[in-house]
């Protein structure tokens, strides 16, 4: 069942503190960072939330023992073990909870104690807080170890996931997904037309995988698609700026199930963006707005897309295709060793119409000679680029400009490149 936003407020309020907002979006790291600093709770304070969750006897004997365990690691200074120690009582808590073995099944007080009591444990052992929204129906939370059996994380709905093999982790990892809101601008930072559902896939720690895992998302079957052929898995990459995605070669996801996806509102979305998402989602917020967003229709059906990466950011499906037009005369007159009246200057649009900003085109002369001012623009919030200037070359002759956009590997656009006359005069 979907929880309500105020089921984890209580919870959320006191993690809080645990966070850095990033203060500039176009730096934002691949996962997120947190101040470890007077919020992590006091060993006491584990070991009641310890006994409310796990009723006396053999869970809460083992419960007490994993935490006393990585406490002892801590006092010791062998902050690698604690972890390998805490990774324990996080996957035992969690495997109880589904079983619904804890006190009070999955009532909300219990699973507020048990984000509590998570948070609390990786918290005093420096890693970034629980995010609530993982035990959702639309979410998941798994721990896995270097020598954990293959195996598929899914959400409840199956909607998105991941498959996992023997070894694809260097050390124990707490994987959780959780739903993105499907309003508004995407997370991914593309001028690229981008589709819900949207996912953030993490790790904590922070991991590289030592080999690609397969992960994938549903699409919603409420939208309408140009040409859902051409859609492709996407993530942000480093350095998080404008641009910096990721397309994957597509991949099927067999233990997805898309057959009942929709948008609805994504649960939790009430919460912190600062808490558990990077800042990267604040800069794609922003710079999304000086496009128009395109309409959603209703489709029959929806499907998935799927693909293999070594890191995790938000993912959703991106349309791979856009489309460049040329602006200004395309063919014009001039003196030789005299620039052009009009600089030639392209326009860049998704499928649906949106506008490309921030795609990067360049400029080149292909006959005639001459020369160029300011070559390689980026398109800007129109979704215009246009060269600084075209000087003609020295013989009465036909010059030709082209203009070129550039998309990351896996994207391409119809009517690349965009060719430019001008009839050099005496």
């Amino acid at each position: 069942m979907r929880r309500s936003a105020a089921l984890f407020m209580s919870a959320a309020l006191v993690l809080a503190g645990c966070a850095d907002r990033p203060t500039q979006p176009s730096q934002a790291p691949a996962t997120p960072s947190f101040r470890i600093a007077g919020v992590c709770l006091g060993s006491d304070r584990i070991e009641v939330l310890i006994k409310t969750l796990f009723a006396p006897g053999v869970d809460q004997t083992a419960a007490l023992a994993f935490w006393r365990q990585t406490y002892n690691d801590l006092a010791r200074g062998d902050t690698a073990t604690a972890r390998s120690d805490a990774m324990k009582l996080v996957d035992f808590a969690l495997k109880k909870y589904k079983a619904g073995q804890l006190v009070g099944g999955k009532s909300p007080a219990t699973t507020q104690n048990l984000v509590t009591l998570l948070s609390g444990v990786l918290c005093r052992v420096g890693l970034p807080p629980f995010d609530p929204a993982a035990l959702d129906d639309d979410g998941a939370a798994v721990v896995v170890t270097p020598n954990s059996p293959p195996q598929d994380i899914v959400t409840g709905t199956l909607f998105a996931g991941l498959h996992i093999n023997t070894g694809d982790v260097p050390q124990p990892t707490l994987i959780t997904i959780t739903r993105l809101p499907s309003d508004g601008p995407g997370p991914l930072l593309t001028p690229f037309d981008q589709y819900p559902l949207y996912y953030e896939f993490n790790y904590n720690p922070g991991v590289t995988f030592t080999q690609p895992v397969l992960v994938g998302t549903c699409v919603s079957g409420s939208l309408t698609v140009p040409d859902p052929s051409r859609l492709r898995l996407a993530h942000n990459v480093a350095p998080y700026t404008w641009g910096s995605i990721e397309v994957l070669p597509f991949v099927p996801a067999p233990f997805l199930d898309c057959t009942n996806a929709g948008l609805g509102a994504a649960p939790n979305s009430w919460r912190l963006d600062g808490l558990a998402r990077s800042g990267s989602r604040l800069l794609t917020r922003a710079l999304a707005l000086l496009a128009p967003q395109p309409a959603y229709a209703a489709i029959a059906g929806a499907g998935g897309v799927g693909g293999t990466v070594r890191t995790f950011s938000p993912f959703g499906a991106v349309d791979t295709l856009g489309v460049i037009t040329s602006e200004r005369p395309v063919e014009q007159q001039g003196s030789v060793n005299t620039a052009v009246t009009s600089p030639p200057t392209v326009l860049l649009r998704t499928p649906t119409g949106r506008t490309m900003y921030g795609v990067p085109v360049t400029f080149a002369i292909t006959a005639g000679g001459g020369s160029l001012t300011g070559a390689n623009p980026l398109t800007d919030a129109t979704g215009h680029a246009t060269v600084g200037s075209w000087t003609l070359g020295p013989t009465p002759m036909l010059n030709v400009l082209t203009a070129t956009a550039h998309g990351p590997a896996g994207t391409g656009f119809l009517g690349n490149p965009r060719t430019f006359d001008a009839s050099a005069q005496p």
